[in-house]
């Protein structure tokens, strides 16, 4: 039978040594995700992405319009 790094540690160490791998995988599954570098924008990727920007830049001037008192210039 194959043994393990628990079967090393004294009985009065493990509730410790349970504790020390309950924060590291804590930690492993706080830590910040690695992204993958981005390649660049295709002519098609990059108009999408302005036509979006536009339409929400629109949607935002229509809402700022409609709450715009009527007797400001």
């Amino acid at each position: 039978m194959a043994s393990s790094i628990i079967d090393y540690i004294l009985p009065e160490d493990q509730e410790e040594y349970k504790a020390i791998i309950e924060r590291a995988a804590e930690a492993k599954a706080n830590a910040p995700k690695e992204r993958k570098p981005r390649g660049p924008m295709t002519e098609e990727q990059k108009l999408k992405a302005d036509e979006t920007r536009l339409a929400k830049l629109q949607a935002k001037l229509a809402a700022l319009r409609a709450n715009k008192p009527e007797n400001e210039g």
